[in-house]
């Protein structure tokens, strides 16, 4: 601990913390918008219907104008509510609301289902369970640590720039298989070079404040682009 503090005192570049918070404050970022891409493509459009509880993903059944059992009390779930809207879930079945979203924490299983779909390799699902995951807990729960302790490691520009690669890998994988592939006339008039820079607006918002922010950083996130 002894060396973190003694730089923070002398070090008379303020600088030099704004940015180091900042490529904390981007991993955590960028981490959770990975995360919240692939829960939502997984509950919204892959897997409507299923309990993500305790360690597996099961089918529930299709709920549309069909009976569904949760503690013995058998439901129909009505047309006008689906298990997206957790709104309406709460409000006239809470019983399901609790149900459908017991188990987000259970980042693991979602990870493996994406190497299963071909999304993410074995190699990057084993770090984005293990290393980057770690790592992001750290900055959610350790910062403070982060920053004045020797034995906690900080978040550096290549943990960015990889986290960012993996988000948007992901990003581009959806588009490609899933928006393209189940509309493919709403493409048919792009060319492949365009169909490969699609991007979500998420991603492209994501990458605005990125190249914001570079001149703090005092490097490039994201490879390929130019600094100004």
């Amino acid at each position: 601990m002894i060396k973190k503090i003694k730089n923070l005192l002398q070090d008379e570049d303020d600088d030099n913390l704004a940015k180091r918070l900042l490529l904390h404050s981007l991993y955590l970022l960028i981490f959770e918008l990975l995360k919240n891409t692939m829960d939502d493509f997984l509950r919204h459009f892959y897997c409507d219907g299923y309990d993500f509880s305790e360690n597996k993903i099961e089918p529930i059944k299709n709920l549309e104008n069909e009976s569904l059992v949760i503690n013995k009390d058998s439901i129909t779930l009505p047309s006008f509510i689906k298990l997206t809207d957790k709104k309406k879930l709460k409000k006239h079945y809470p019983k399901l609301a609790k149900l459908f979203n017991k188990g987000k924490p259970f980042i693991n299983e979602q990870i493996e289902k994406m190497v299963l779909l071909g999304a993410f390799t074995q190699q990057e699902g084993s770090l984005l369970k293990t290393q980057y995951r770690f790592l992001r807990n750290d900055v959610g729960h350790k910062l403070f640590q982060m920053l004045i302790s020797d034995d906690l490691e900080e978040i550096t520009l290549e943990n960015v720039t990889s986290i960012w690669e993996m988000y948007a890998k992901l990003d581009k994988w959806i588009f490609l298989n899933f928006e393209v592939a189940t509309d493919p006339e709403a493409y048919q008039k792009l060319s492949v070079s365009e169909l490969e820079a699609g991007q979500s607006i998420g991603k492209c918002l994501l990458e605005i404040i990125l190249n914001k922010v570079e001149n703090i950083i005092g490097d490039r996130v994201i490879s390929g682009t130019k600094r100004q």
